[in-house]
């Protein structure tokens, strides 16, 4: 937490810019289309690397697809990440449908199929950047962190990986920057555990008791942590929250991501 201070914090520096080439993936639902554009604007703004396409995948309805028309974004029908949709997920606790979010973090977790370069920023399209951002230094990716722990997460980490988290900080930042890599290394090691498709070890192992018993940013970012240590650098994210909005019994929370400048 002392980065900061001592200018070690590359997204605090003045001018930030990366050349790593990279894509963007953004998993998206109807409820989140008007959002979407300022997502885009902060994307496009404020990550400062090239950036080769803006993937949105959605299921195909037309506001949706307008959008992206519109934003010149590249469509991909969600079925054809993964093979099936959320009505194949079950995932229902105290009479509230969770098996959409639990589909998009899969989604997430498959982009790798869908994008073209080596490395790709996954954002939630609720998410907005608000000041300059890069995700590389020193040949190292910048896995940002926040205070946002929640412990069936970590329980549901070591039932697929069959270890430890060891961060004593959350990696829930609401964006991430995956490499094919690593994550096929992770899925190929999921499935040489449970001897069964990574996605489906990952719906077997959910604690279905919790409104919130999975996070593939938690999966991946300790995944990292434990296996390629070295090849990463450890920031603190200084997210804001701007509102929130009814959306019907859960209180949705737009997360505005900013980075204060010395």
């Amino acid at each position: 937490m002392l980065n900061p201070l001592i200018n070690y914090d590359v997204n605090f520096r003045k001018k930030i810019h990366s050349e790593v080439p990279i894509d963007v993936f953004i998993p998206v639902s109807v409820k989140d289309i008007h959002h979407l554009t300022q997502v885009i604007d902060g994307i496009n703004k404020f990550v400062k690397h090239p950036i080769n396409k803006i993937f949105v995948a959605a299921n195909p309805e037309q506001s949706i697809l307008n959008i992206c028309d519109s934003l010149k974004l590249s469509f991909i029908d969600e079925k054809m990440v993964l093979g099936y949709d959320k009505t194949t997920i079950k995932y229902l606790v105290n009479g509230v449908d969770r098996s959409g979010w639990l589909f998009q973090q899969l989604l997430k977790l498959g982009a790798d199929k869908v994008v073209e370069m080596d490395n790709f920023l996954i954002i939630d399209a609720d998410t907005i950047f608000v000041k300059p951002k890069v995700f590389f230094h020193n040949r190292k990716v910048i896995l940002d962190h926040s205070t946002e722990r929640h412990m069936p997460y970590h329980i549901t980490y070591k039932k697929i990986l069959h270890n430890n988290t060891t961060s004593l900080l959350s990696f829930i930042t609401h964006y991430m920057m995956f490499n094919k890599e690593f994550l096929n290394n992770l899925k190929t090691k999921i499935e040489i555990i449970h001897k069964k498709s990574w996605d489906q070890a990952i719906l077997d192992n959910v604690d279905y008791n919790d409104e919130s018993g999975f996070s593939e940013y938690e999966l991946y970012g300790n995944y990292l942590l434990n296996s390629e240590k070295t090849k990463i650098k450890r920031e603190y994210c200084f997210n804001a929250t701007s509102f929130k909005e009814a959306n019907n019994s859960f209180t949705k929370t737009v997360s505005v991501h900013s980075y204060l400048q010395i």
